[in-house]
């Protein structure tokens, strides 16, 4: 009897024993850390350490951030997101541990990525985490892409690129960007919400306000939109532009005059164009406002003509030739002797003069 109550007690003490081990053995085991990235990206890396008496902030203790037995050396597990954008790993215990999202590039290269948010409404790629059985996460990535431009004129005529001085958008977030040449340029193409059902990564739209060509804005304020979505980075901007026809004539007998044609832009800069004909020059795609045009080449006095370019115009510079000049000197000339002789006979050369009739009769 006695031998059989000491058995019974020790397999007692036994069981006693096993249940918490057991139990810690099934904890341990069971302790998986799960990381859902928002959009599903693959080669994210995420970092564990512990312990974390090494990344104390300013403001904690030590004692109070980290675990009660800090273990002497620093262990730390690496993992990273599959396709799928999911990241797991397996803990040894539980205990208070540092996350970090150590590289946020993914492995398309056709995209950027940049650490926003995690779920449980944790802002910063470092945070302090307590694990005491299986934990998931939710980290919300902003995309960004590249954007290429390409500038259409009238009838889908391209527009070199090294002729707009600036293009402006304004995102639906509120930011404003200033873009030059076509680019490739990376502009956040998503970013990331937290909606009732989670985190929620929504494309950005970007309207156009500004495209600079020479000081002047051809396009509508924010008539056109787009978004930097898979497939829809290359952008197609309309331009307002128009042309014109220039032929500088001769004042008075409205002959062609010059052999070109001399543009000042609103911005203030000039460029000359040789008249390719009879019909002078043709000047595609510029842009709307205010020009100053005269001929280039001309013999006489050039006035320029003024253009307020909305739509196609035809533009006839005026010249005041040497002939002109001539005609105009040679009239002033004889409308001052006109003037002159008018009432003054006496004055006027003999051989001009009618021959007067004597009064006197017959003898």
């Amino acid at each position: 009897m006695i031998r059989w109550l000491r058995a019974a007690a020790l397999a007692g003490l036994a069981l006693a024993l096993a249940a918490p081990l057991a139990a810690g053995a099934r904890q341990a085991a069971g302790l998986r850390l799960t990381i859902q990235t928002v959009p599903a990206l693959a080669g994210i890396d995420f970092k564990v350490y512990r312990p974390c008496e090494l990344y104390v902030p300013r403001s904690e203790v030590e004692l109070e951030f980290c675990q009660p037995e800090p273990v002497p050396h620093l262990d730390s597990w690496g993992f990273t997101s599959d396709e799928r954008g999911l990241a797991g790993l397996n803990l040894p215990a539980p205990g208070l541990y540092l996350l970090h999202v150590e590289n946020s590039t993914p492995e398309d290269p056709g995209l950027q990525a940049r650490f926003s948010r995690w779920q449980d409404d944790v802002f910063t790629n470092m945070r302090q985490l307590r694990l005491r059985g299986n934990r998931h996460l939710v980290a919300g990535l902003a995309i960004e892409r590249p954007v290429q431009l390409a500038y259409l004129g009238p009838q889908d005529g391209a527009v070199q690129a090294d002729r707009i001085q600036v293009t402006e958008l304004r995102s639906s977030l509120g930011s404003v960007h200033h873009l030059e040449g076509s680019g490739p340029h990376w502009l956040p193409a998503e970013h990331i919400l937290n909606r009732d059902a989670g985190l929620a990564s929504v494309p950005i739209v970007y309207a156009l306000q500004r495209v600079n060509l020479n000081g002047s804005n051809v396009v509508n304020r924010g008539q056109q939109r787009f978004t930097a979505e898979l497939g829809t980075t290359d952008w197609q901007i309309d331009l307002l532009l128009y042309q014109a026809d220039i032929l500088a004539r001769d004042a008075f007998f409205n002959l062609p005059a010059g052999d070109g044609a001399i543009l000042e832009f609103p911005d203030g800069s000039t460029e000359e164009f040789a008249y390719s004909g009879p019909d002078g020059v043709r000047i595609d795609n510029l842009a709307r406002g205010t020009y100053r045009v005269r001929a280039a080449g001309a013999a006489g006095i050039v006035f320029p003509a003024i253009m307020v370019l909305s739509r196609d115009q035809v533009v006839r510079p005026v010249v005041l030739s040497w002939l002109d000049l001539s005609l105009v000197a040679v009239g002033g000339l004889a409308g001052s002797l006109t003037l002159l002789f008018v009432g003054r006979p006496h004055l006027m050369p003999s051989f001009l003069r009618r021959p007067q009739r004597s009064s006197e009769g017959p003898s």
